[in-house]
This record gives structure tokens, C-alpha cells and sequence, in this order.
């Protein structure tokens, strides 16, 4: 069997109803008095959290014999935490296993489509790159060399690719300059809709790509000035059904 589309349909709720939160709010904004030594940060362990239940489709279509599905899981990070998780069809989970790039899961002797449903708190992060980004010379870290080398599909020591670089600059600007000249360059390509797995050097010469094109070219780019980067992927939680993942890079 193969997979033949994956649809997700996603709830998302807030976690605490507006007259819990009254009191409390009324309490702290008292307490939050200099004299009296209250702190307007503790209001933050208020707000209702944002909560997504998501199913995730799995159809397939047989091709002779027993076939086995295998997936990306979401793992919990300091940007989400997993609540519960749970198949409805489709069998258990053979086996859950994890990689470089995250973690799996894989049905094997799959005869029907597989359900797979999880519940998710997301938190709001935000990051300062000007304060770990360094101005000069490349950053360094135990186990980060292997996200500046190459890959087949994210050519980043290609000729062309330094073409590219040497063309917007990349050779006399460092930190947040440089980054913002990648960003600008592949921000500017022409979307394209997803046709399969599109490599970085593919994405350059057709000047278009869709998110997981530009997104390896945006990581090849980033390599190749020295920026320690890597693809990631998953689901933007917004309410509704929809037929595809997306791609971006952290």
C-alpha cells in the first residue's frame, strides 16, 4: 500500500472561560501595587492557554501485498506540549521510533486507512538572533557541524549556489544583515504549488518553488554562510480540514 493523501481536520479552543478568569484578574491587578510588592507578571499564568485536537487521514490504495505507513509524531518542545495521543483506525502503533529529524511512528501489514488523532498545547515563543547570532566568525557548538554540511538535497557547497551567495553580498555582511539578504533573495522567488520534493538547486534555477523548495534553498544558503540550520515541517493550527503539511526551517 502507499499512502495516497493525508487530511487534517483541527479544533482549536480556549482552555479557560472568561468568568474564571474575572476574580483572579481583578486580585492580581490589586496585588500589582509597588507598595505592596506585586508584579503585573504573574497575570501571564492567567490567560487561557491554546489548545488544538487535530486527526490526521491517512488514505491508501493498495498495490499487491502488505504495506506499512510510517509518519512524522509531534513530540513535545518548548513551543508545544503533547496532552494525548491515540489511533482510531488503522491498528496500534507497530512501532514509535526517533531520528535526527524527529520522531516516527509506522503501522505495518496496514489493510485499511489509518486514524491518528492528538491534542496539543502550543505556547508563544519568541526569539532575540542578534543575541546569539554572532557578527564575526561561525557559530560553534557540540554535534552542530552536521547542520552546515550539504545533503543531497540541500546543496549548499554547490557552485551555484555561491554564485547566488557571492551575488547578494553574503561574503561581506555577517549575523542579521546576512540573514535578512537570504531571506529577502528567497522570499522573492515565485510560489509554486507542491509537486513532490523540490532540492535547492532545482528551486534556484526555476526562480519558483513551493514551501519545501525554498525552504532548502533558504537552508543551503544559510550553510554556506555559516548558519547552522535545518528543515522542519509540520501543521499550521488554524481550524478546519486540509490535505497538506508545510515546511520551514528553523
Amino acid at each position: 500500500m502507499s499512502p495516497d493523501c493525508e487530511r487534517f481536520r483541527i479544533w482549536s479552543f480556549r482552555g479557560v472561560l472568561l468568568f474564571c478568569i474575572a476574580w483572579p484578574l481583578i486580585s492580581i491587578l490589586l496585588d500589582a501595587n509597588p507598595e505592596n510588592g506585586g508584579a503585573l507578571e504573574s497575570l501571564e499564568g492567567t490567560l487561557p492557554e491554546r489548545v488544538h485536537e487535530v486527526e490526521v487521514r491517512m488514505s491508501l490504495r493498495s498495490s499487491g501485498g502488505q504495506g506499512f505507513v510510517r509518519t512524522f509524531l509531534p513530540n513535545s518542545t518548548g513551543r508545544q506540549t503533547v496532552l494525548e495521543e491515540g489511533v482510531s483506525s488503522g491498528g496500534p502503533m507497530a512501532v514509535v521510533e526517533w531520528d535526527a529529524a524527529g520522531r516516527w511512528a509506522r503501522w505495518e501489514n496496514v489493510k485499511e486507512d489509518v486514524r491518528y488523532r492528538y491534542v496539543v498545547r502550543t505556547e508563544p515563543v519568541s526569539y532575540d538572533l542578534e543575541a546569539w547570532i554572532p557578527t564575526e566568525g561561525r557559530m560553534n557548538a557540540p554535534g552542530i557541524e552536521v547542520y552546515l554540511e550539504p545533503t543531497e538535497s540541500i546543496q549548499s557547497r554547490h557552485p551555484e549556489v555561491a554564485e547566488v551567495a557571492r551575488t547578494i553580498g553574503l561574503d561581506d555582511v555577517k549575523g542579521i544583515e546576512a540573514l535578512q539578504r537570504i531571506h529577502r533573495f528567497v522570499s522573492d522567488l515565485e510560489p509554486a504549488p507542491f509537486k513532490g520534493t523540490t532540492d535547492a538547486l532545482t528551486a534556484l534555477r526555476l526562480g519558483e518553488a513551493s514551501c519545501n523548495g525554498k525552504s532548502r534553498l533558504f537552508v543551503a544558503l544559510c550553510r554556506y554562510a555559516g548558519f547552522p540550520s535545518r528543515l522542519v515541517g509540520g501543521l499550521i493550527l488554524e481550524d478546519g480540514e486540509k490535505k497538506t503539511s508545510h515546511q520551514w526551517l528553523e
